[in-house]
């Protein structure tokens, strides 16, 4: 999405600092926004989205089984980040036996490209 949202800034004609002004923030701050590695909040995609003249569209659907935490929920047996503790797919992990009181909120920060690995 956020390529995509670039992609549209320099289509459009507009450098960092136009879209920095209309932002009301700095052009570092919207060169960070543009990082492969950056994490915004909804409301900056929003805002910066906004600046570059484009629509965000949101959508709610039923998870249909591609979530970790509903693919666990169907078995009591999940594989676990071995450094953070919260449901993934992949490396570093180990199977463990989950109970009622893992489902709590995690208390690190996730994305859902975390919850996609």
């Amino acid at each position: 999405m956020r390529s995509e949202l670039v992609r549209l800034r320099r289509e459009g004609g507009l450098t960092q600092g136009d879209v920095a002004e209309r932002m009301g923030v700095s052009q570092q701050a919207v060169s960070k926004f543009e990082r492969y590695d950056s994490d915004p909040k909804l409301s900056t995609v929003r805002r910066y989205a906004n600046a570059v003249g484009a629509l965000i569209e949101h959508r709610i659907e039923r998870d249909q089984g591609q979530s970790v935490f509903l693919a666990a929920a169907k078995s009591d047996w999940v594989q676990m980040d071995v450094v953070n503790s919260l449901p993934v797919r992949g490396a570093h992990t180990r199977a463990v036996r989950l109970g009622p009181a893992a489902w709590s909120t995690p208390t690190s920060k996730q994305t859902d490209f975390d919850l996609a690995r």
